[in-house]
């Protein structure tokens, strides 16, 4: 098998025949087509059911509601795949009948390819496209900063790329389901990215009919259908795109001019504000530095009247050590002059205490002898001998 086509559906039944008719009607032989069922109601399932029964090389796989877009079930899809390429295709797009044929060139060099993102706008039915080009490392970053360029009916890859991935599986919520998966499969280096830039497929983004009625959009489908049938209006296509582009282009070109001169404006404004920043700081540079010349300064005097005060606080200080010097020197004088005092004083006590001891003895003394003995007695004192040489004169007598 050549190809294998997903087409994910949910409430889309009156627009699936219509994509589903322009993957029938590809230039590729060997092709096999997987309606991805996500809880298709009850009165869809009619026509999802008489599409899949219309050709043998479509099957329905009918699962029940799963999480965000059903994710899951596309990865349960591709576990039943026999295509050597995946090629995706929305129920509400249309694919040119080269499609399958252009996306199995590119992905002869690569492992995931895209076409040229061709977007109808919704009001003007004006033909628009996204700039992609997945050979450049920068596009490849965009995919990982969050900016998918890459539509789900644009983009395809190898089986063999798919297995080797994590698959498809539930997107967190803010991410849109196809950017999830590109960002899974351009996160190997492993695998080759390219991108075409032929246009094939026409991609109609439902945010931008959200107020539309189910009979609008299959009005809008069947118009581009019968353009894409015949291959003069697919040349016409081809023509009206490069029309709209170059437009496009005109439009992108003047607003680059009108930028540039915002921008050289801008330059100019920048480098008055500048400038009028750098005199304000200037200015108030010049202001804090007087404020901090005047607190120096007071800062200064105070300094000097410390100094004064420690000045004087050591004058009074040497005084007092004098003072205590010289009270110490008295207090020590006075000191020695007690001790001496007080040892006179002991002395002559012991002095009085002997004299009245002799005094006594001469008292009781009644013989000459004694008398004589006692008159030659060193005496310390003048009193001791004055009485000692009366008593011993009386005794002779």
């Amino acid at each position: 098998m050549r190809a294998t086509v997903v087409i994910p559906t949910h409430d889309h039944g009156p627009l699936l025949k219509y994509a589903v008719a322009c993957a029938l009607r590809q230039t590729v032989e060997g092709i096999e087509i997987l309606i991805v069922g996500d809880g298709v109601p009850a009165e869809h399932r009619q026509l999802v059911l008489a599409v899949a029964e219309s050709d043998p090389r479509i099957r329905f796989l009918d699962y029940e509601k799963g999480p965000r877009h059903g994710e899951v079930w596309r990865h349960e899809a591709l576990k039943q795949a026999s295509g050597r390429i995946v090629c995706y295709l929305s129920d509400d797009d249309l694919w040119f009948p080269d499609h399958v044929e252009t996306m199995e060139s590119l992905l002869m060099e690569a492992e995931f390819a895209n076409t040229l993102p061709v977007h109808v706008a919704a009001i003007t039915n004006e033909l628009n496209t996204y700039v992609v080009d997945l050979a450049m490392p920068r596009f490849r970053q965009l995919f990982h900063e969050g900016h998918n360029r890459v539509p789900l009916t644009c983009g395809g890859h190898t089986l063999a790329a798919y297995q080797r991935s994590a698959g498809w599986r539930t997107t967190p919520e803010g991410t849109p389901t196809d950017l999830y998966m590109w960002q899974e499969l351009l996160r190997s280096d492993e695998n080759r990215a390219i991108s075409g830039f032929r246009v094939t497929s026409l991609n109609f983004p439902s945010p931008y009919r959200k107020s539309w009625t189910l009979e609008h959009r299959v009005a809008e489908l069947e118009h581009w259908s019968a353009r894409i049938s015949d291959e003069n209006q697919r040349m016409a296509l081809s023509a009206q795109l490069v029309e709209s582009q170059g437009r496009v282009a005109a439009t992108s070109f003047v607003d680059r001019l009108y930028l540039e001169s915002v921008a050289k404006r801008s330059d100019s404004d920048l480098a008055s504000l500048a400038d009028a920043r750098a005199e304000a700081i200037r200015q108030e540079a010049d202001r804090k530095a007087a404020v901090l010349e005047r607190d120096l300064i007071e800062t200064s005097e105070r300094v000097r009247q410390l100094e004064a005060k420690l000045a004087a606080s050591d004058r009074d200080m040497k005084s007092l050590r004098a003072a205590l010097a010289s009270e110490k020197i008295r207090g020590e004088a006075a000191a020695r002059r007690r001790e001496r005092i007080t040892d006179e004083l002991k002395q002559q006590t012991a002095e009085l205490r002997r004299v009245e001891t002799l005094n006594h003895e001469i008292a009781r003394s009644s013989t000459w002898r004694l008398r004589e003995k006692l008159s030659r007695l060193r005496v310390i004192g003048r009193v001791a001998r004055s009485v000692a040489r009366v008593l011993a004169g009386s005794g002779d007598r």
